[in-house]
């Protein structure tokens, strides 16, 4: 009997067509808002002088300042007569004006590409538990990875889904710049994997029917690949790991997660022994691979194939 994975078991009890929203709490909208969109406008504003602008590019409570107002706060900068914390705002990181891309990550310091080879550019990383065995099994492994293979060291911790400041109520994770969001497993127990298919920001998103399941690209809703149902076993699963940035909290996202649980364990075994160990050769958003137990084992190891479907 297959072992479900928990990012797709809501694709086989129902027969949807277009993209799974979990029934989790996790998707907030069905993607009507293209978020690669309102970034990008967000950073051509910033460019503008306007002062109506630059006061649209801090949050909506931030206190005023200026030459005869400081801020208050010792970790706060005055920018654009508004105070902000230049290591948590992602429109002005690490300087005032400093905007991150829409495809960009602040560390609190500078702005990188989200793709996987940039992972240890973040300080601290949290592993968030979903209380799911195989989605937590696969975090804590990721984060061990992290924490092992980053230089310099980043410091990984382990979260409750939920816990404060972690996302809001519709699944939004809001760790915001310098702390990487690591989920293990898809959106049915991880509420922001959930969030982020759902509004398109992550690179990567499943669908399917009663007899098939497809991972499908966020850019151009083109197909990945599609699998049948039946031919997914203890001992054959696709798997996705991806980066992905929310765009209003500047937060980092990694996460790994097959159709199944013993796609999400291989896609855990894959970073820990291809990834971990040579970062900077993994430029890529996300990337899509097909696993087989060759040695029939029952678990992912050195003799398994893994053979890479897509990346971008």
């Amino acid at each position: 009997m297959k072992r479900l994975s928990f990012g797709v078991v809501a694709v086989l009890l129902f027969a949807l067509p277009l993209v799974v929203h979990c029934s989790n709490g996790g998707g907030g909208q069905d993607g009507g808002t293209d978020a690669t969109t309102d970034a990008t406008t967000d950073a051509q504003s910033d460019a503008q002088p306007d002062a109506a602008d630059a006061a649209a590019d801090v949050a909506p409570d931030a206190p005023a300042c200026g030459p005869n107002d400081p801020c208050a706060d010792d970790a706060s900068t005055c920018c654009n007569s508004f105070c902000t914390n230049l290591k948590k705002d992602p429109k002005n990181c690490g300087a005032c004006g400093t905007a991150c891309g829409a495809q960009q990550f602040c560390n609190g310091q500078a702005c990188f590409d989200a793709i996987v080879a940039n992972l240890c550019h973040n300080p601290s990383a949290a592993v968030v538990l979903d209380g799911l065995p195989p989605d937590d099994e696969a975090g804590v492994a990721v984060g061990s990875a992290v924490d092992g293979g980053c230089v310099p060291t980043v410091v990984v911790r382990q979260i409750a889904q939920g816990s404060a400041g972690s996302i809001d109520d519709a699944g939004r994770p809001l760790l915001g710049p310098g702390d990487t969001y690591i989920a293990g497993g898809g959106g049915f127990g991880q509420n922001a994997v959930s969030y982020l298919s759902s509004t398109f920001e992550a690179p990567v998103y499943v669908t399917g029917t009663n007899t098939t399941i497809s991972f499908m690209k966020s850019a151009d809703k083109s197909l990945i690949v599609e699998a049948q149902n039946a031919n997914l076993t203890a001992h054959h699963d696709y798997f996705v790991a991806y980066t992905a940035v929310e765009p209003v909290s500047g937060t980092l996202v990694f996460n790994v997660y097959g159709f199944y649980a013993p796609g999400t364990a291989a896609g855990a075994y894959w970073f820990q022994t291809q990834v971990a160990p040579s970062f900077g050769t993994f430029t890529k958003a996300f990337y899509v691979y097909e696993w087989t137990d060759t040695d029939n084992d029952g678990a992912p190891s050195a003799g398994d194939t893994f053979t890479l479907v897509s990346s971008g």
